[in-house]
């Protein structure tokens, strides 16, 4: 990034308005990366370029009652949506996007 456009990258808690299987658009004019916390096994994050093809970019393998815990970062083009899956209500804890 240059010096410039680094000044005007924010990060937005987006808690709240993300839930399962509902898919989200980058409507901005640049690639934005989103960091996720997610609480519990066997969900699925994917992106699509269309919003009906849909590749699963990372996950976590299942749910065997333990306390998953897990981390994600990723980058979603111009244009393309992403989606978390399988998530249990209260599995989607913290989701920021940098814009």
């Amino acid at each position: 990034l240059s010096s410039s456009s680094a000044a005007s990258d924010v990060y937005k808690r987006q808690r709240v308005s993300r839930v399962n299987n509902t898919s989200y658009q980058n409507s901005t004019s640049k690639p934005i990366m989103v960091a996720a916390y997610i609480y519990g096994g066997g969900v699925e994050i994917s992106v699509s370029s269309d919003n009906s093809n849909w590749v699963v970019i990372a996950g976590w393998p299942g749910d065997d009652g333990e306390f998953e815990k897990s981390n994600f970062s990723f980058i979603v083009p111009v244009g393309h949506y992403y989606k978390f899956t399988n998530a249990d209500s209260n599995d989607i804890t913290y989701v920021s996007e940098l814009a």
